[in-house]
């Protein structure tokens, strides 16, 4: 009985690349790497700019509502000592 020449099995009968093919492949995967890592980094940047800013405007509303706080919590204090004045005269 004869040895058959053993010939590398391929998926769906494809036709085996070419070393210049394989490189050629290579390449290409390479550079969508390095273009889908450019496009990730630029979405991180992006998205900071937009956290940065959100930062700011949260800062400002925080700086808004704390001295809202305090004048509101002044006037009730007002009021609660204006409201005991008032219950000492009936």
């Amino acid at each position: 009985m004869e040895a058959k020449e053993e010939r590398p099995r391929l998926k769906y009968n494809k036709v085996p690349l070419t070393q210049e093919e394989i490189i050629q492949k290579r390449e290409k995967r390479k550079q969508s790497n390095r273009d889908s890592a450019k496009r990730s980094r630029l979405r991180r940047q992006l998205e900071l700019a937009r956290l940065e800013v959100q930062v700011e405007v949260l800062i400002d509303e925080k700086k808004f509502l704390t001295k809202e706080l305090k004048r509101i919590s002044a006037k009730c204090e007002r009021l609660a000592s204006h409201n005991v004045s008032l219950k000492v005269y009936m």
